[in-house]
């Protein structure tokens, strides 16, 4: 099977949304640090890629790694500079030469 390699692939730090309890035995939910992919991010084209599966309204970017299994749905993709994606959708069955994921942007940090 071919294998990609993404030349301009750059560090994320990969979050999760967290219950945690609070000081007064109540529940908040929080980004935690889970872990650290490489990947590249790219927006997306035009009306073209509005046909695309995964892809609605709030979707901005579409993310690509080497690695099959890189990206999971409803976590947040922060860069160095603080600029962060929400991971929307993934195909369910994966490409098995890569990972793809279509993105929200949210922001800064």
């Amino acid at each position: 099977m071919r294998k990609f390699r993404f030349f301009e692939a750059t560090t994320y730090t990969v979050k999760k949304l967290v219950t945690v309890q609070d000081e007064l035995a109540g529940e908040i939910e929080d980004w935690q640090d889970s872990g650290t992919i490489q990947a590249e991010i790219w927006p997306l084209q035009g009306n073209q890629s509005r046909g695309e599966m995964g892809v609605t309204e709030k979707s901005t970017h579409k993310a690509f790694s080497s690695d099959p299994g890189a990206f999971e749905s409803n976590t947040r993709l922060v860069d160095a500079s603080g600029l962060i994606y929400l991971v929307g959708y993934v195909p369910p069955e994966g490409w098995k030469s890569h990972g793809e994921a279509v993105l929200e942007f949210v922001g800064g940090s």
